[in-house]
Parts: C-alpha cells; structure tokens; sequence
C-alpha cells in the first residue's frame, strides 16, 4: 500500500531529524515536561494536491520545531536549525515521489512557556513532489 505523500514527506524529514540529534531527540508529538533539552519536534504540516489523468502532484510545507534550553548561547539552536535545512535540501525521493524543496523558512524566537527560558527554533519547509 503505498503512502500519501503528506505522509512520506514526514516520514523523510523525521528521519533526517533521528539521524542528526538521535531518535531519542526526536518527536512527533510536543513531549511531556521533563523531557531533556535541546529535542525536535516535526509539527504542522500543509499539503496542496494536484491529480493529472496519471500522477498525483504539488507541494507539502513542514514544520519542524527545535526546542533549546540553552538560551545564552543561540549558537547552538541556530546550528541545529542550520543542520537540519541543509539535510532536508539533500532529500531528493521517497519510496513513491520525486521531492524538490522550493523553500525554507526560518526563525528563532524567546519561548517562555516554561519555568526555563527557551530558544524556539521554527523551520518550514515547502517541498514540491511528483
């Protein structure tokens, strides 16, 4: 059965994030408090589908969120957002759809959500596939 590929889209950018921080870094889902810092979590995703009379084609923006408690030094949230950009731009397949990334966007913003200060790290990716 073959996947959609909102799905194989995920699944490539989550094993990009698991190969660069470990996958016990690596969310799909905003982890309980108590998680250890700094951990990844592959967030929103938008997709707008084209079918032709043989292929199914268009583009999917991922979010992927990095959560940093090492707010004094913004160097290393802005090396993890800087690693996992350059590994998603290398993604050129899945098992069923050619992939191109069109676009990244990102930003580090002051999260203060929790007791700790935070740095938050926000990518989104827009990959076209056919």
């Amino acid at each position: 059965m073959m996947l959609s590929p909102q799905q194989e889209i995920f699944t490539a950018v989550r094993g990009v994030c698991v190969n660069l921080f470990g996958a016990s870094n690596v969310f799909d889902y905003l982890p309980p408090e108590g998680t250890p810092y700094p951990f990844v979590f592959i967030g929103e995703q938008l997709s707008n589908d084209q079918r032709n009379k043989s292929a199914v084609f268009g583009t999917v923006t991922q979010t992927v969120h990095v959560y940093h408690n090492d707010y004094k030094k913004r160097g290393s949230t802005t090396s993890m957002v800087m690693a996992i950009q350059e590994a998603v731009r290398a993604l050129k397949s899945t098992a069923h759809f050619h992939l191109d990334v069109r676009s990244i966007n990102g930003q580090v913003l002051p999260d203060n959500t929790t007791a700790t200060p935070l740095l938050h790290g926000i990518i989104e990716i827009e990959f076209h596939f056919n």
